[in-house]
């Protein structure tokens, strides 16, 4: 008889592959991101003991989860989010994978480089970088609407934030301009702003950056 668990990991993996065959249609792979399908998914890459670590049947789970994943990068925009949880060597497999590639045995070397880690080192990046993905993580402040997760990087006029609006999930970057890092002379301080204001509109024309919202 099949056990419960194994039950478990079948049903997962089907889901997997069903989200993996969603994922082919542009709306529907935006979708399953915006639903925070890739926090979800990445949740269970995580095993809940060294036996799991140890079973086959999670093992074809974890390869349809990688699969899934690996589709979704392929339209995600913030791809910042797969560097986030996978260690370096683990990404470089994801990458080298390729779009959309349906053979699961694609996904059997990075399943195997991750059941590589050790259960406490597995539980550390569950609780540092995983978290970072979860948009119900709580903010650690508000700038107007925007809560703000995480800084991206500070320069001479100010920082950028990962941020998102108070009750929603998509993930934003701001740019705040720190006025005590500008001159005390007004009109001096004043032409400062709008020029890094300049700056950062001809810094938006890169092919990198999705879209411009709002400034305030």
């Amino acid at each position: 008889a099949i056990s419960r668990r194994d039950q478990l990991f079948d049903m997962e993996s089907a889901c997997c592959t069903c989200l993996a065959e969603l994922s082919y249609d542009y709306t529907n792979g935006q979708t399953i991101i915006e639903r925070n399908g890739i926090y979800l998914l990445a949740i269970l890459l995580f095993p809940e003991n060294e036996d799991h670590q140890r079973l086959e049947k999670y093992h074809h789970l974890q390869r349809n989860i990688f699969r899934t994943l690996r589709y979704l990068f392929s339209l995600n925009k913030n791809r910042d989010q797969y560097r986030r949880l996978l260690p370096t060597q683990i990404f470089e497999l994801f990458l080298s994978v390729g779009n959309f590639q349906r053979d699961l045995n694609m996904y059997k070397s990075m399943t195997d480089a991750w059941n590589s880690i050790s259960i406490d080192d597995l539980t550390k990046i569950k609780l540092e970088r995983l978290q970072s993905l979860n948009p119900k993580q709580e903010a650690t402040r508000f700038i107007r609407d925007y809560g703000v997760y995480e800084c991206l990087g500070s320069g001479a006029f100010g920082s950028v934030y990962r941020v998102a609006r108070r009750g929603t999930i998509m993930m934003y970057a701001l740019k705040e301009i720190d006025n005590r890092s500008l001159t005390t002379d007004s009109d001096r301080s004043l032409g400062q702003q709008i020029n890094e204001v300049k700056i950062i509109r001809e810094e938006l024309r890169h092919p990198n950056i999705v879209s411009y919202y709002r400034i305030f």
